[in-house]
């Protein structure tokens, strides 16, 4: 039987019992309908993850037992980061569900020229609360215990770290993973940067190129937005990640 796993910010690995927080308690108790006694597995999304059991159960408030360490997933030995252009409605979600589960260590979320969506203040702070629970939800589902960082960019980053690749998907680019990985040395840490529904506008690509960003092509099919990212975290992960 599938044990289900919950994320508990804060957890205290020491501790012999813990109450979950009233979302994810109402997710126990009306989504999985979970019972006293059920197993039940929490992590605190940095890596640590308890074995337990249901103790008590109501639809606001979950008591889960803690019994015993879990050996948690390993995490990528390449660690990707994620640029990603604002796309529209649940294509952004689709992206960081499916990224979370390839095993991407985090994601920077990037308005640039030409996305369709313009978010600030209460409206942006409710949607990047959205987005981090788009990420804890598909990391409970595909057995990370640790859950990628999200971050807000307000421009494509034109700067560079070094001993990290940094790529940025052009479709005009013929210029394949398979090709660099013919010239270059496989890194620990790389970026891939992938526009919105537009694409990157040229004067963005430009400005990351004379910064040290190299452009990356995905093959001869034109992918969406929402496609692109996933794919790319997949190619790399084949290359040299943990597949």
């Amino acid at each position: 039987m599938k044990v289900r796993r919950v994320f508990v910010e804060g957890l205290d690995p020491s501790a012999s019992e813990v109450q979950l927080s009233e979302d994810r308690s109402r997710y126990v108790a009306r989504v999985l309908r979970m019972r006293v006694g059920d197993p039940l597995h929490v992590f605190d999304g940095r890596g640590t993850e308890i074995a337990g059991t249901l103790l008590s159960l109501s639809r606001n408030a979950v008591v889960v037992a803690m019994r015993a360490p879990v050996a948690a997933i390993a995490p990528s030995p390449c660690s990707i980061t994620l640029i990603q252009g604002v796309s529209r409605g649940d294509r952004m979600d689709f992206t960081l569900q499916k990224a979370t589960e390839l095993g991407v260590y985090a994601v920077h979320i990037c308005f640039s020229e030409r996305s369709e969506v313009r978010l600030s203040g209460k409206r942006l702070q409710s949607r990047m609360e959205h987005w981090q629970g788009v990420v804890v939800s598909a990391s409970e589902q595909c057995g990370r215990a640790d859950v990628p960082e999200i971050h807000l960019l307000e421009g494509f980053p034109e700067t560079t770290m070094p001993d990290t690749a940094h790529w940025i998907l052009d479709g005009g680019s013929g210029r394949t993973l398979a090709s660099v990985l013919k010239t270059q040395p496989m890194r620990d840490h790389c970026t891939v940067a992938v526009g919105p529904e537009g694409g990157w506008a040229q004067v963005e690509v430009d400005a990351a190129l004379r910064a040290g960003w190299e452009p990356l092509g995905l093959g001869p099919r034109t992918l969406r937005s929402e496609t692109a990212g996933p794919a790319a975290i997949a190619a790399i992960q084949a290359a040299w990640g943990d597949w």
